[in-house]
């Protein structure tokens, strides 16, 4: 009877930027062969290796020019989004033969979820304005800091439960926030987040947003999702003046219409990690609205010593032709 087991690719193929993945990949695996593609590489002998490589680990805009020239069984992305690879698919040809897997689950979730609780603590007790004391040499120390709130005192709407979402959910409620979450459709009882008090779905946002004291948008880059946030809606945050905390992607709201919201007061500020146009260009108002903190697209980067554990384990399941996590499934758009 055939074996159920793969044998492990007598070499895996790496065509990355992440910082020392190359040796956090040899060190957490040191009896797999990896062979470097330099991403500078144009000649067919340099990229002769990347080609023909069953395994590949690999940057979604390296690899895009060459989706349909790979004898490829599967290849572990770097990244949470996949964009460059979504932009690069031609309609007209054959679907792509292997299967691509992003890089997400815990490594990012952890990473994401320290972004989102350091962000609200800081916001809560208004650590930018004791900062700016301590540069003018000033002991702040008014009202603010007698009355500030603790997570557990606040409502938090997560939109994106994906694998990162429901680890931010997780540590969350470790701080016993209540944790709202939406959905495109609510699981069943037995399928639904165990760190989740309140499912609503895509037509029930508004009440989301009428009931959270933040809202963490963390969705993915899709036809769905843009301007999702944008026009009027979150007018449903004036009751609450909620924070909208911004770390998924910046198409979901426009920069136009996260400062009509400050303006009008429908939410009280914003924490931004993501934007339409990156880097954020000097002339956006963005940066001179006290009520915004802007961060770089840095909420949760990629880490070789992260892509090497997570590639570890996805490598074991391959060889045991277990099913992968996090295919990106080209339809959806994720």
């Amino acid at each position: 009877m055939a074996s159920s087991v793969k044998r492990i690719p007598s070499y895996i193929a790496v065509f990355s930027k992440v910082p020392n993945i190359l040796r956090c990949l040899e060190n957490v695996m040191p009896n797999v062969e990896f062979v470097n593609i330099s991403p500078d590489a144009v000649s067919d002998a340099e990229l002769q290796p990347l080609k023909e490589a069953e395994v590949i680990v690999a940057d979604c805009n390296l690899l895009a020019p060459y989706l349909y020239h790979l004898n490829a069984k599967w290849i572990q992305g770097t990244w949470a989004g996949v964009e460059p690879l979504l932009n690069s698919i031609d309609s007209s040809k054959p679907p792509l033969s292997y299967q691509f897997t992003r890089f997400s689950g815990r490594f990012f979730g952890i990473a994401m979820a320290e972004y989102v609780v350091s962000n609200i603590v800081n916001w809560e007790r208004d650590y930018k304005n004791v900062y700016r004391g301590q540069c003018e040499g000033i002991w702040i120390k008014d009202k603010v800091f007698a009355d500030y709130r603790t997570i557990s005192d606040l409502t938090i709407g997560i939109l994106g439960m994906g694998a990162i979402g429901k680890h931010v959910s997780q540590v969350l409620k470790g701080f016993d926030a209540q944790v709202w979450a939406m959905a495109r459709t609510i699981p069943e009882p037995k399928d639904r987040c165990p760190y989740v008090d309140e499912y609503r779905s895509v037509s029930e946002l508004p009440d989301l947003l009428q009931n959270c004291d933040y809202v963490v948008a963390m969705l993915p880059a899709t036809i769905e999702t843009n301007n999702f946030l944008g026009g009027d809606i979150l007018k449903n945050c004036e009751l609450k003046k909620s924070v909208l905390m911004s770390v998924g992607r910046g198409n979901v709201i426009s920069e136009q219409d996260i400062v009509k919201s400050i303006e009008n007061g429908w939410i009280s500020g914003a924490i931004l990690d993501v934007f339409a146009q990156e880097p954020l260009p000097k002339t956006s108002l963005l940066w001179k609205i006290p009520q915004v903190i802007i961060t770089p697209h840095y909420a949760a980067t990629t880490r070789g010593i992260d892509v090497a554990k997570l590639f570890k384990e996805n490598l074991e399941k391959y060889c045991a032709n277990q099913p992968l996590p996090n295919i990106v499934h080209i339809n959806k758009g994720y």
